[in-house]
Order: structure tokens, then sequence, then C-alpha cells
């Protein structure tokens, strides 16, 4: 699904493109704030790649260089890159936060884009809860008695999470703003601070490496993450309201 939605997405970018000159290659300073949110917010699925390494043959390539975890992102950050460059160099400053609006909906070929994304969206979702369903249903299985019941009990608190996700992003207008905000809250935090503080702590009386490289880069996400933390949320909460 989502390798013939890409194909069918570039087919829309590279039709009539405009000259690169015609488009400024920078806006302003005061958006760096919400470019760092989004793009911390479309690394949040690095979340369901945990299970993955749990469940491989030989979890040892899970990490490393190469290794699965970084072959695979880097194909991710190359396919994001190509969409955010060619959609902007497209539509300019009326890309929308979802590149499937700017296209035709009249069109066969933008039908079928926006169902197959519904599709892979549909069966894949409930992907992006997994970790924090199974934080809580820790909390709560030993509560409840019967296999029967368990099964039933787990289907319904995924599929009541899933619809409550759902409704919140159905709800809200301003899409773009709540990623940004989500992403300099939420991975910001979990995702790049913690981390570094985390690698720090367990390095700290082992070495750091040649040059303190490990220290020096902890560092330099740690800055990062408060950066993207404090100006992210202020630009999208201002955006918003």
């Amino acid at each position: 699904f989502m390798v013939t939605s890409f194909a069918i997405s570039l087919y829309y970018l590279f039709m009539d493109i405009p000259d690169p000159s015609s488009r400024p290659l920078f806006s302003s300073i005061g958006n760096l704030p919400l470019f760092f949110s989004t793009v911390l917010f479309a690394m949040e699925g690095i979340g369901v790649v945990m299970p993955v390494e749990n469940t491989m043959k030989k979890p040892q390539h899970f990490l490393g260089c190469p290794g699965v975890l970084n072959g695979t992102m880097g194909i991710v950050v190359v396919l994001y890159a190509m969409i955010g460059f060619f959609g902007y160099l497209k539509y300019g400053d009326a890309t929308e936060g979802t590149i499937t609006l700017n296209f035709p909906v009249h069109e066969i070929p933008a039908q079928i884009l926006k169902l197959l994304i519904v599709l892979s969206v549909f069966f894949t979702y409930n992907l992006q809860l997994y970790v924090a369903l199974e934080i809580i249903w820790k909390k709560v299985d030993h509560r409840i008695v019967g296999r029967t019941k368990r099964n039933v009990s787990q289907v319904i608190a995924r599929c009541v999470y899933v619809a409550g996700t759902v409704a919140i992003a159905a709800a809200v207008p301003n899409l773009e703003h709540i990623i940004g905000l989500v992403g300099s809250i939420c991975l910001s935090i979990l995702g790049v601070l913690l981390p570094a503080i985390i690698e720090t702590v367990v390095y700290w009386e082992h070495g750091f490496g040649c040059l303190k490289w490990r220290l020096i880069k902890n560092i330099f996400l740690a800055v990062l993450a408060l950066f993207a933390l404090v100006s992210g949320s202020m630009e999208s909460i201002r955006a918003l309201f």
C-alpha cells in the first residue's frame, strides 16, 4: 500500500514541477523551532521497532553499523526528505500539513492514493500504541479472570485507545501545529533528552571513549532536545492560539 502511495505522490509532485529558483531556499529563523518539532514527530514511530528486535532471529544485527535499525531509518529519512523537498518545490507556501490535501480530489489516482493510505493506516496504526498498551495492560491484567475475558478486554482497550486518538485527530483543525507540539514535548524528552542522559549515566564509570566522544555527543543531543522542547512548544502554542 505505502509503496504504491509513495509512487502516486511522486507522480503528482513531479508533474509540471516549477523551477527551484522560484522558491525561497529559507523561510525565517522563527520557523526553525516548528521545523525541528515536526521532524521529531516524524521519528516517533521508532517506538514500534523494539518488538521487532525482541522477535529477531539474530537480535545482535539490530544495532551497529551497518544494522537493521540504521538501514531502515536511513531509508525512512530519505523518503521523508524527498516528499518534503519536492512537496515544497511543487506547492510552495500553499503546502498543506498533509501533502495529499494538495492533490486534486476529483482525479482517480488521487482517490486511489487516499484509499491506500486509509487502508495502510487502518492495518498498522494500532502498532503505534503497542508499547503504551503493553505497559498499561500489565497493570490490569491480573484483575481479569479467564482467558476469554482477558482477550475480549484487551481488544476493547485497543479499540478505545485507537478510536480516542483518531477522534482527537479528526477534531483538530490545524493538525500540523498539533504535530509540532506533540513532537516538541514528547519526542524531544523521551526520544532525545532521556536517552542521552541514560547513556551518560551508564558510561560514567566506564569512560566515554576516545576524546570523550559519547559525552560530547550526549551534550549536543541534550542541548538540541531542550531547544526543540522550549522553542518548539512556544511556536506551536502561539500558532494554535
